[in-house]
């Protein structure tokens, strides 16, 4: 079923200045692939001036603000371009009446990453939370457009573009838990909606309910994995919260919900192995499990 957006807030128009725009942009690529990020900087801000729509000029300007340690303003960079210009058309229409795919993804838990391109080229990846889409979505005949949920944007009057088909690729409930609600929220607006990976299903599959859903299944052995928070805690906070779980003799396993890898697990057989893993990071919402 296609739905139609709603009437919103005028979008960005052509002063004149687009071509001046790209320019600058094109001038700062050029500083960028020799890494004079002190020499791109101005060009792509006066890029964002004259054209605040501009996707790859905001996207540098946050690697170069990630690259100088600013986290903080690398987010804020993106989430304000979000919230303005959450939409943008990743595959045109061929005939101008096939039913589009509306592929969804949120920036409530989302990592801000810088990197490098073959050609030189600085930007940003975005990781955590999401699937990829790339071999789901492969040369497809049908047009596509990307939303980037950020803060409660779907909820505003803008609405969301024309489409006929909602693909959610917002995987992680443990990175992305207050986007899939939001969305959540807005399908329950629109219950015509036809939704591939609908939020309500993904919320109950954070790491600590699977165990509790799992753990009774018969031929399933599901280790035991409870949910401590890290954020803002010291050592004797996360120490209070992991003895009223039972797990203070140990050992047990420590790791940070959203990664893959095993960068973020240690092995805690100890206080000292404890406070040795809470103050390495911020360990946000990590998972303990024996």
């Amino acid at each position: 079923m296609t739905q139609t957006a709603p009437k919103g807030p005028v979008p960005f128009r052509d002063n004149g200045h687009f071509a001046e725009a790209e320019a600058a942009f094109q001038a700062a690529l050029a500083h960028l692939a020799k890494n004079r990020l002190a020499e791109a900087l101005p060009l792509l801000q006066r890029c964002q001036h004259l054209n605040p729509s501009h996707y790859k000029s905001v996207r540098a300007l946050a690697a170069i603000a990630m690259k100088n340690g600013a986290e903080a303003q690398a987010r804020a960079l993106m989430e304000d371009y979000y919230m303005r210009f959450p939409g943008r058309t990743v595959r045109a229409s061929r005939l101008g009446k096939e039913p589009a795919l509306l592929a969804l993804r949120g920036f409530s838990g989302t990592r801000v990453i810088p990197w490098r391109s073959k050609d030189g080229t600085v930007s940003t990846r975005f990781r955590g939370g999401h699937f990829t889409a790339q071999f789901l979505v492969r040369d497809p005949d049908w047009p596509e457009h990307r939303y980037t949920i950020a803060r409660d944007n779907i909820l505003q009057s803008g609405g969301v573009p024309e489409h006929g088909l909602i693909l959610n690729m917002i995987a992680d409930p443990d990175v992305e838990e207050s986007t899939l609600k939001t969305l959540s929220q807005y399908l329950s607006a629109h219950p015509e909606a036809s939704v591939i990976n609908h939020p309500d299903r993904v919320l109950p599959t954070t790491r600590d309910a699977n165990w509790r859903r799992l753990r009774d299944v018969p031929g399933v052995l599901f280790p035991e994995t409870h949910r401590v928070v890290f954020k803002g805690a010291d050592a004797d906070t996360v120490a209070a919260q992991v003895a009223a779980l039972g797990l203070e003799d140990g050992p047990f396993i420590l790791r940070s919900t959203g990664t893959h890898t095993a960068r973020s697990t240690g092995l805690i057989r100890s206080r000292a192995d404890l406070n040795a893993y809470v103050n390495v990071g911020d360990k946000h919402r990590a998972g303990a499990g024996r």
